[in-house]
Order: C-alpha cells, then sequence, then structure tokens
C-alpha cells in the first residue's frame, strides 16, 4: 500500500517514538500496536486473529498504540512516530455517522494479518473502540473523520 497520509488535526502533544524491528514494513496511516513481547510497535494486522471481530477490536483497543506519522521500510530500524491523538480520515463501509459514535479497526472481506486492509466500523462498546466520530454525517460516506485519543497507556476514548 502506498503511503496515505490521514492526518487531519492533531492536539500538540499527541505523538509518541517507537522502536520497529527490521522485518516489519509500516507505511504513513497504518493503524498500530505496541508489543510488549518484543518491545517494538507493528501494524494492527500483524496481531493474531482472534476468530471474531468484537475480539479482534478488544485486542486492536487493549494495544492500540496510534497511527503512524512516518514509516518504516523493510530492513529500516529508525524509530516509528505515531499519532495517539488526533483527527484522522479512514475509509469506512458506506454508512451515515452521528457525531461522536465509537469506531473501531475493521479488517477488509475478513483478511487479519494485512496490515493495509484496515477501515473503520462501528464499535459495540466503548471498550472495543480506538475513537470517535468527529462530526454527523447525514449521508453515506465512505470516508470518515475519527478523533482518536490515548493510547495503550491511557485507554480511554
Amino acid at each position: 500500500m502506498a503511503h496515505v497520509q490521514r492526518f487531519r488535526h492533531m492536539d500538540s502533544k499527541g505523538t509518541i517514538k517507537l522502536p520497529v524491528l527490521s522485518a516489519t514494513v509500516i507505511d504513513v496511516g497504518y493503524m498500530c500496536y505496541y508489543d510488549a513481547a518484543t518491545d517494538d510497535v507493528k501494524p494492527l494486522g500483524a496481531q493474531a486473529d482472534q476468530t471474531s471481530l468484537a475480539l479482534n477490536q478488544a485486542l486492536w483497543k487493549d494495544n492500540f498504540a496510534g497511527v503512524a506519522m512516518t514509516g518504516s521500510a523493510a530492513g529500516e530500524t529508525d524509530d516509528v512516530t505515531l499519532a495517539t491523538e488526533g483527527v484522522f480520515e479512514f475509509e469506512c463501509a458506506a454508512t451515515a455517522w452521528d457525531a461522536f459514535a465509537l469506531v473501531g479497526p475493521d479488517e477488509v472481506a475478513g483478511i487479519p494479518g494485512t496490515a493495509s486492509a484496515f477501515t473503520v466500523i462501528a464499535a459495540a462498546a466503548q471498550t472495543d473502540a480506538i475513537g470517535r466520530v468527529w462530526r454527523k454525517y447525514t449521508a453515506t460516506t465512505t470516508r470518515v473523520l475519527v478523533r482518536i485519543s490515548g493510547n495503550r497507556t491511557t485507554n480511554t476514548v
């Protein structure tokens, strides 16, 4: 996937730098998680499939580190900058959204393990959400502005 700058607006304190392993590829715009076992950041698709969207969303929420603002090609080991707060534009299935609706990651066509195959979908509960819809969409849209807030240290939306 080509780099996609999803950033639209950010609070001044909302970035973090985390290490990445040389074999991990992260493009700008990827939703990422922190892997405490290996002390590095990875794309959400690298987490093991939990067999259901609800279980996957809960795991992604628990480990969510942010949205990649810098990338890392195979072989690179420089830290990646992640936005932990701010407003981002994500793809979604054609949906009309209420402002403040809870949003979580969704696998496109149920393809776990594919880093670029993530969109957003309504989250069933706050425990599954990585953000909230930033404005009301009365007509269906396939792109939605989402305010992410918090990260794995605060886990607040």
